[in-house]
Order: structure tokens, then sequence, then C-alpha cells
């Protein structure tokens, strides 16, 4: 049906296109309006309408069958927004679980989720859970400090800020694809690769895009700027990086990114 409703539509807009300039009776044409619906613009809205189809579709179809959605938010919870990615991703799931922020820095993990599944946790259900660190007091005092700093909001529009910086300062690297989310960044070095992003599953990795990570993670290790190790690891941005910090990290990034570059000094200080 969907995709009856879009053929039919995309037919009308062609069989109407050569209407709507002849109806535009404007005596002063001040004001380019775009008539073809096939324009780049156009596609794009009609591509991102179609992503947000089949997102309604999706959901839909998980309430009709009653699926139990579970969300991983150990990476994400608090750190992308104070409710989570869930909400950007317009679900709303039934079971969620969190790490990473909700400690403060010291190691722990959380979850919770609809009445009708937390039922199912001892003591008042038959799964038993239990943890050596479970309720450590020493975390449960720093995630709350943690919890409290960012619930006003004002830190997370501090890191959208940063990591839009890093975007950009970034985006005109040729070979270098920035997907980010908040203060979450992950760089894929694609070469001469043609790349189309988001990437969202390893089968549209570019070919030898770990070995030209490789490549560039000591000597930037070797400057003063901490990466994670792996290529198909993410970054974080945090309320301690200043634009100055995230200026040298871009800087550093786009000079190693492009092939028989010198390497570069060090830096002075951790970033």
């Amino acid at each position: 049906m969907p995709g009856y409703w879009f053929q039919y539509n995309m037919y009308a807009l062609a069989r109407n296109a050569g209407k709507y300039e002849s109806r535009d009776k404007r005596s002063f044409r001040n004001q380019y309006l775009e008539y073809d619906f096939l324009a780049p613009d156009s596609v794009n809205e009609i591509f991102d309408a179609l992503q947000l189809l089949k997102k309604a579709t999706g959901k839909s179809w998980s309430q009709k069958k009653a699926k139990k959605m579970s969300d991983d938010e150990v990476i994400s919870g608090f750190r992308v927004g104070f409710q989570g990615y869930a909400p950007l991703a317009g679900v709303t799931p039934d079971l969620v679980t969190y790490g990473k922020i909700i400690g403060g820095g010291f190691p722990v993990g959380a979850y919770g989720g609809k009445r009708e599944l937390m039922q199912l946790v001892a003591p008042a259900g038959p799964v038993y859970q239990a943890g050596t660190l479970s309720a450590n007091p020493v975390a449960m005092c720093a995630g709350l400090a943690a919890l409290r700093q960012l619930s006003d909001g004002s830190a997370y529009a501090q890191l959208e800020t940063r990591g839009a910086q890093l975007s950009q300062a970034l985006q005109p690297v040729a070979g270098l694809v920035v997907q980010r989310v908040g203060s979450i960044f992950w760089l894929c070095l694609a070469g001469e690769a043609s790349v189309s992003a988001p990437l969202r599953s390893p089968a549209q990795y570019p070919p030898g895009c770990a070995q030209r990570y490789s490549a560039i993670y000591h000597p930037l290790l070797a400057a003063g700027v901490y990466l994670a190790p792996s290529a198909f690891e993410v970054g974080f941005l945090s309320t301690a990086h200043a634009p100055a910090d995230v200026e040298i990290l871009a800087t550093a990034v786009a000079r190693l990114s492009r092939p028989h570059q010198a390497p570069i000094a060090p830096i002075g200080r951790q970033v």
C-alpha cells in the first residue's frame, strides 16, 4: 500500500508539473519557487518522508504484534539527552539498559522498564539479579551527582555546540565520513571509496577503513589526542572540552587523514 501511494502521487506530480508555473500569476517574481518535483531538494524531502514512513510503519507493526522492545542506552543514555536516544528515534521502549554516565565515572549498570516486566525481577518475581558492585554507595553518590548536573539540560546545549563545531571543522576533509549525534561521534576514513552516509551496518564500511584508522591512531596518541583504539568505536566530547580542544582534535585528524603527512608535534596537553 505505501508503495502504491508513493507511485500514484509521483505520477500525479509528473502529470501536473507543467501547470504550476503557468498558474504563478505574481507581478513581481522576486522569490524563486521550485516547480521541478525531481529537483535535489525535493528528492531529499521525498527520501526523508520515506524514512519517517518506515519508522511509523515499524512502530505500528511492533505495537500491533505486541513485541517487546528493549533499548540499549549504555552509551547514549544521559549523553545525548536526559531522556536518552529513544525520544530522538521516536520510540517508546519496554525495557531500557543504562551504564557509563549514570555512574558518574564509576562502574555501574542499571535497567528499568514497564511495571509488567520489572515485576518479574526478585523479590517480586522469579528472575534473580545480583552483582558484587550492585548499589555500591560510592558509585551511587557519583551517579546522583552527575545526574543532578545534567538535569537542567544546559550541558546538552553545550555538547551539541561542541559536536557541531567538530563536524563543521572536519566536513571539508576528503575521504573522511563523520557521523554524529550530540557529543557522540564516529570517524570513518573512507579513502577514495564512494560512501553513502549514514553507515548503518558493517556491509557498508568501505574497504581498508580500519587500516587507515590504525595508521593515524598512534600519531594522534603521540600528539596527545586520545581516541578509541578500534576503528569501529565511537568518540565522546564532554563539558570539560573547550572550543580550543575541539579545534586541536579536528586539525590533527584532518592533517593525518591526508596521505604523506609529517607527524604532528605534541600539543603540550592531552585532549
